[in-house]
């Protein structure tokens, strides 16, 4: 890594010395990564996390091969025999739901592709029927992209306002001032209070001193 905070001085070292890029990075860290003070810029420590989980998760799954690992353990003497694999992959084709129970299949690289290709033309043969009847989407002519009107509620239905009633019949309102005196009043929270030091408070009366109005 680089020294630099902005985006494009951040360099994952590899032999051909390509730059790491923002878009590589996992979705869930995009928002973790930026700088909020500093518009344009990386958080340091954030980015350098996201980029070695990437890295770690490529090595685990073979994407990302470190040069001369060779020499400390071979990744293919983790990989099942294929004996064994034979043996389980009935069950775990059925456990995937691939193949129906008690189905018999020979499984092999054609029916992979074959299988989830025949489930997509299917689905989209089903979208394309159900398009004409579908007054929600709507598919713009001049550039292709499907959008969904604004659904507008029919109102609450009559089971659902009885049973907002039960609830409030169950749960009557309660103030935050009364759920924080009973609660204390309950598990007693208010003697984990005291001074910094570790010293017993001297107050004479702690409960009524921490909770507002007391129970």
């Amino acid at each position: 890594m680089s020294g630099s905070n902005r985006p494009q001085g951040f360099t994952w070292v590899q032999d051909n010395g390509d730059r790491a890029r923002r878009s590589a990075s996992v979705k869930n860290w995009q928002k973790a990564i930026r700088d909020k003070n500093r518009p344009g810029r990386f958080v340091r420590r954030h980015f350098e996390a996201t980029v070695f989980h990437a890295l770690a998760e490529a090595l685990r799954t073979g994407d990302v091969a470190v040069a001369g690992s060779e020499e400390h353990a071979d990744r293919n003497d983790q990989l099942l025999p294929m004996d064994v694999v034979e043996a389980k992959l009935p069950a775990f084709l059925v456990e995937v739901g691939l193949v129906e129970p008690g189905e018999e299949m020979s499984y092999d690289a054609a029916s992979f592709r074959r299988q989830p290709q025949d489930r997509l033309t299917a689905a989209a043969a089903g979208a394309d029927a159900d398009y004409p009847d579908d007054e929600g989407l709507i598919i713009a002519p001049e550039t292709g992209i499907p959008s969904l009107k604004r659904h507008r509620a029919d109102g609450q239905t009559p089971s659902a306002k009885r049973l907002e009633e039960a609830i409030e019949a169950r749960m009557p309102e309660r103030t935050l001032l009364g759920i924080a005196s009973r609660t204390a009043y309950w598990v007693e929270w208010w003697r984990r209070f005291g001074p910094a030091s570790g010293a017993e408070p001297k107050l004479k009366d702690p409960f009524g001193r921490y909770v507002p109005g007391g129970c």
